[in-house]
């Protein structure tokens, strides 16, 4: 059984969830760091061909959070520039453990006419040496460089997040890829 299940349960964002995924209910363990290693170019070729992800984080200090990624990590390869953001406004961002809370694109909590900028629409990248959830306002909403045994969360503009744990740098202790199809 996969460390998420010991420390949450799907259910408990399946919700926020595109109702696609929530019918299909089609998911797969595709990475894990217990089993697969630290390599973040291991996790983006375990990840690729799936529509969506969800990531989750379990951090050495007992901090549970993670993502859900809207789109194919494939498509990284479409983009002009080596790190270039891709993605939609179903992403988000949420915490588990120590507080449960989950944290939308701000487009979808906006006021009717209000346009995102640009820097609202940085949902997710990667290169074979980082990946980013969220950005914009100067932070990171979670990065990973180099490999994947450590991590940072801040403030982004995109989700409008509180850091996803308390010290912002963490260690993972374990990390869990879910591959999501409608």
């Amino acid at each position: 059984m996969s460390e998420f299940y010991l420390f949450f349960q799907f259910e408990s964002i399946w919700l926020f969830l595109p109702a696609r995924y929530q019918i299909g209910r089609f998911s797969q363990l595709v990475f894990t760091t217990t089993d697969d290693g630290v390599s973040i170019r291991t996790l983006l070729d375990r990840v690729k061909g799936y529509a969506a992800s969800l990531l989750v984080v379990k951090t050495s200090d007992g901090d549970v959070f993670g993502a859900f990624c809207s789109e194919d990590w494939a498509k990284r390869y479409e983009m002009k520039s080596e790190l270039s953001f891709f993605g939609t406004g179903e992403s988000f961002l949420f915490t588990c453990l120590p507080r449960s809370r989950v944290y939308p694109w701000v487009g979808w909590t906006s006021k009717v006419g209000d346009i995102p900028s640009t820097y609202q629409c940085l949902f997710m990248a990667a290169n074979s040496s980082t990946i980013v959830i969220g950005g914009g306002g100067g932070g990171c909403g979670l990065r990973f460089n180099s490999d994947l045994s450590r991590g940072r969360s801040e403030t982004c503009s995109t989700f409008e997040n509180q850091p996803l744990c308390v010290a912002g740098d963490f260690l993972t202790s374990t990390l869990e890829v879910y591959g999501l199809m409608p």
